[in-house]
């Protein structure tokens, strides 16, 4: 079963995770300022917004990936006529 990705659940995706990654910075903000913590760990707020970036930019990634899968194809299938042409010189 394939899964149906559609341009309506990718940009819920993207600002879902640029919500996320702005309410992070905004506690380690709170945190920071009003808490008093000395230093502010922004790991999640970077990890969220790395996955916006990947939902944003998921119609290039696809399009990269079925590239490669085309090269890989094209370089698989030079290799086996390769071979073939060793066989048929060594019979």
């Amino acid at each position: 079963m394939k899964l149906k990705i559609t341009d309506r659940d990718i940009t819920c995706l993207y600002y879902l995770f640029l919500i996320c990654a702005f309410c992070s910075f905004g506690s380690e903000l709170y945190e920071k300022f009003f808490i008093a913590k000395r230093t502010m760990d922004l790991s999640s707020f970077y990890t969220f917004l790395f996955f916006a970036l990947l939902t944003r930019y998921y119609y290039a990634i696809v399009y990269l990936l079925i590239k490669l899968e085309g090269i890989n194809q094209q370089e698989r299938q030079r290799q086996l006529d390769r071979e073939k042409e060793l066989e048929n010189k060594e019979l």
